[in-house]
């Protein structure tokens, strides 16, 4: 089933308490929640959620939240159960459009951020110690996933298809290639993406951010945003 255009989103699906990625409990028919589409750092259109402040340019890499539940977010255990659809722009495009579809639906996506933090660090280690490398970021709970390619200070972004879970009808196994950017620009997609999530719980489940666990995250995430300072030009 591919994602919804309509201004609003219905859902009825939960996740139990103790799911990562297992069976998805259901339970009655939600109010209508206006679709929040929000754009990491860019100024917020058509959403409930406050607008992100002094703006930034647009980044050749960004990652796209849409579908947001908000009860999801607000219950307490909104770390695992808050499921975006997730996409990725480069260049303005929308690399999951090639599939015939908007993005990922039913994403972890704290779960993939902390995975995502982990396995950009290790990329930027890598970068003082191998020209060549290559980095995967699936996104949990579907079948999707990116993988890159570097080149020294360039990757290859790859969109990934396989049978690690839901793909909303595309066809499995694919690998397809959907552009091209310099490190610096995918470290600062995920950096946008933490802090765009750390707004969305800041205003529907502050007490969430005070976890020790997401606060490891953080700290993990200050360094990418520091070594995005201070690096030198490539």
């Amino acid at each position: 089933m591919h994602p919804t255009n309509s201004p609003c989103y219905h859902t009825d699906s939960f996740l139990d308490q103790k799911r990562l990625l297992g069976k998805r409990a259901t339970s009655g028919l939600s109010s209508c929640l206006t679709l929040s589409r929000v754009h990491v750092q860019v100024a917020v259109r058509k959403t409930n959620l406050a607008p992100v402040r002094n703006p930034t340019r647009v980044l050749p890499a960004r990652f796209i939240l849409s579908d947001i539940v908000e009860r999801q977010v607000a219950d307490g255990n909104g770390y695992s159960i808050f499921e975006p659809t997730v996409a990725l722009e480069i260049n303005g495009k929308n690399v999951f459009q090639s599939l015939g579809i908007e993005g990922a639906r039913i994403t972890v996506v704290m779960h993939f951020r902390k995975a995502a933090i982990k396995e950009t660090g290790r990329m930027i280690d890598d970068l003082a110690e191998s020209k060549k490398g290559e980095y995967n970021y699936p996104l949990l709970g579907t079948g999707f996933g990116f993988r890159l390619e570097r080149n020294d200070h360039t990757l290859k972004v790859f969109v990934i298809v396989d049978r690690t879970g839901p793909t909303q009808g595309v066809s499995w196994p694919q690998r397809n290639y959907v552009g091209t950017i310099a490190v610096d620009e995918w470290v600062q997609a995920v950096v946008s993406l933490s802090t765009d999530l750390n707004r969305i719980f800041g205003r529907l489940n502050p007490e969430i951010l005070n976890d020790p666990l997401v606060q490891r995250q953080e700290a993990a995430i200050s360094q990418l945003g520091e070594w995005l300072r201070i690096r030198k030009p490539t």
